[in-house]
């Protein structure tokens, strides 16, 4: 990881009318896969501070919130 990199930062980072999405992908069941402390860190820093944060497991997670 690079020097000055933020731990925990989304897998995507996806601007959609005006609004962004930081999107963490994670496996579904059986093999479902779970946020690392820095992840989760990062998602509560996000919503804090207004932002959109998604942990999608499926196209249809994206499809779910109009994305």
């Amino acid at each position: 990881m690079p020097k000055f990199a933020i731990k925990g930062v989304s897998d995507i980072v996806l601007l959609n009318k005006g609004v962004i999405w930081f999107i963490e992908v994670k496996n579904p069941a059986p093999n479902k896969t779970y946020q690392t402390p820095d992840q989760k860190l990062f998602e509560d820093n996000v919503k804090l501070n207004g932002g959109k944060y998604l942990v999608a497991r499926s196209i249809d997670d994206l499809i779910t919130m109009g994305l």
